[in-house]
């Protein structure tokens, strides 16, 4: 039996749902995730080359000036963002300096842990890091306790938390609602922009 067979038995064994728990890896982009440009770089040519020759126009022989000021500080940071599309959601990889490091991840413990919690009243946190290590595929050193690094990011969490994603029992609403088209999405790994899209 492989490891990854081995963490959905044991989510199900405590009674929820391992569909969920994958979607929920899905939703903070921990997999089937890749790095875009956050715009097409043909487009941003053009748009950069109207810029450039509205403020001739305007500015006359004054223009370079601030031209140099709005692409140092507009133009050139837009070109270099990157985005990270996954298949419920795109976000900017470069983050406020003041989030914790590699927010999607705890993020996605803090659901998972609510989750756990409102199923069988425990955050099952070893259980958490299985799913992480085995599903996700993300490395997590053997002695490395996920109970004592998440205590460390929990007051940030509860702060701000709800500004960046809906609390677990609305998630859950959503996924109850949407549970067919969800899997179908996670099945044929289309974005759920472009296949709702494709439903009208």
């Amino acid at each position: 039996m492989s490891n990854v067979k081995k963490v959905l038995d044991e989510i199900a064994y405590v009674e929820a749902d391992p569909i969920f728990v994958i979607f929920l890896l899905y939703l903070h982009n921990l997999i089937s995730t890749k790095i875009v440009d956050f715009c097409d770089k043909d487009w941003f040519r053009e748009h950069s080359m109207k810029i450039k020759e509205k403020i001739k126009e305007e500015k006359g022989k004054e223009w370079k000036s601030e031209w140099r000021v709005i692409k140092k500080e507009s133009l050139d940071p837009r070109r270099k963002m990157k985005l990270i599309k996954g298949l419920f959601k795109i976000e900017p990889i470069a983050l406020p300096k003041n989030r914790p490091a590699k927010i999607s991840l705890w993020l996605a413990i803090s659901d998972l842990r609510d989750y756990f919690i409102y199923i069988t009243g425990k955050p099952n946190m070893r259980l958490i890091k299985k799913i992480l290590v085995n599903i996700a595929n993300l490395k997590w050193g053997k002695n490395t306790s996920i109970k004592s690094e998440w205590s460390k990011k929990k007051k940030w969490l509860e702060n701000n938390y709800h500004s960046y994603q809906p609390p677990i029992e609305d998630v859950i609403k959503f996924y109850d609602y949407n549970r067919k088209k969800i899997i179908n999405i996670m099945k044929t790994s289309t974005p759920f922009y472009d296949y709702i899209n494709n439903e009208k």
